[in-house]
């Protein structure tokens, strides 16, 4: 169970990251962004594009935000093409690890007290989600990018969650409750 709701924090994460619209306060407008979208692929749909932006615009990071749209409308449609994941690696250098990794020990503590056979940690759980060993550091990442007050929303949610409810994909309630339900049809 703990491996399956590891992987699904981290694709239910991973899901709504990967668009490309965004523009802070005093960056590019989501309007501007996903016009480049748009430009950049045809098959993109701009109005998608911009409630994304929208709901990017309450959940990220100011200066995460900002550099998203700033790094989409500085590169070229060719470079992004080739280089997809170039904003996204930009903008994710704008996170703050040390949230990222109060929400993850927060929530292996929920995950560690749901493990029935006393043998997964806490910690192991922190490893796992963090890069150490065998684990995978993306959802670590992904989750700096996000604004202090959405990832204790996300925990205190799940730290409140019973294990069966928890088996059954609270999580990905709590995520949706806490503004972090991005749905996107296509990666950009």
């Amino acid at each position: 169970m703990k491996r399956f709701f590891i992987l699904s924090l981290m694709a239910l994460f991973s899901l709504g990251l990967t668009v490309a619209c965004g523009g802070g306060s005093s960056g590019p407008s989501c309007e501007d962004v996903c016009s480049k979208v748009s430009e950049c692929d045809p098959a993109e749909d701009y109005n998608e594009c911009l409630s994304m932006c929208d709901m990017f615009k309450d959940v990220l990071r100011d200066d995460v935000y900002e550099t998203l749209g700033d790094c989409t409308m500085e590169q070229t449609c060719a470079f992004m093409e080739e280089n997809g994941d170039f904003c996204f690696e930009a903008a994710m250098a704008e996170g703050s690890l040390p949230a990222a990794r109060s929400l993850i020990e927060r929530m292996c503590v929920a995950i560690a007290a749901c493990d029935t056979t006393g043998n997964y940690t806490q910690q192991q759980c922190v490893d796992e989600m963090t890069g150490v060993g065998e684990g995978s550091d993306d959802l670590y990442y992904s989750m700096s990018m996000f604004k202090d007050s959405v990832l204790d929303c996300v925990a205190d949610c799940i730290e409140n969650e019973s294990c069966d409810d928890l088996a059954n994909g609270s999580a990905e309630d709590c995520m949706t409750n806490c503004g972090l339900g991005f749905e996107s049809s296509d990666d950009i």
